[in-house]
């Protein structure tokens, strides 16, 4: 019984330490990204760069947000375009976050790696890697997240880019950042 007791007190401190480091980062400013059909907080401190503001992609970007400065993604010359990640490589302490809007026919939560999560009552899987090479230079974490729409075949995906030092006050601002997420329609 006492081996039960100490487990319960050792789970609940880590919530508290845990409940702790979010609120803490979240005692700054905050800004909404806000489209028709996903909203959430992210600290105001962090640019954000939408596909109208220049960036050229072949899938569905809602938003990059981070915390360093973001370069023009596409630079022209003559008539050809070269586009290039938002920013080369991220400093110490810094973040890249892309959100977007993906479906493929017969798209399942089950193919999505990682473990389930629930974001504002939705389905969802999350996956956290040490660089595998999908960030942008200097990455040492990348935290997916793949949300289910109610729209069949269809999900929202969040990819955060994560550099140390501290990577678990980043992954607290990440954390909050999708607990603060309303998923609106589809």
């Amino acid at each position: 019984m006492k081996a039960f007791a100490y487990l319960a007190a050792t789970v609940l401190v880590a919530i508290a330490i845990g409940v702790g480091v979010s609120a803490s980062t979240w005692n700054q400013k905050l800004t909404k990204f806000n489209d028709q059909f996903l909203r959430f907080d992210y600290p105001a401190s962090w640019s954000a760069r939408e596909p109208d503001q220049g960036v050229v992609t072949s899938i569905n970007e809602l938003v990059f947000l981070s915390n360093e400065r973001m370069h023009a993604p596409c630079v022209t010359r003559g008539t050809a375009v070269t586009c290039s990640y938002l920013l080369k490589r991220l400093s110490a302490g810094g973040i890249l976050v892309d959100w977007e809007e993906n479906g493929l026919p017969g798209w399942t939560l089950d193919e999505a790696a990682g473990y389930p999560i629930s974001v504002d009552g939705h389905r969802g899987k999350e996956s956290v890697l040490y660089w595998q090479g999908s960030c942008v230079s200097g990455t040492e974490q990348d935290i997916a997240v793949v949300i289910v729409r109610s729209a069949a075949d269809n999900y929202y995906e969040m990819n955060a880019c994560l550099r140390g030092p501290d990577l678990a006050d980043e992954q607290s601002e990440i954390q909050a950042m999708l607990a603060s997420a309303k998923v609106l329609l589809p």
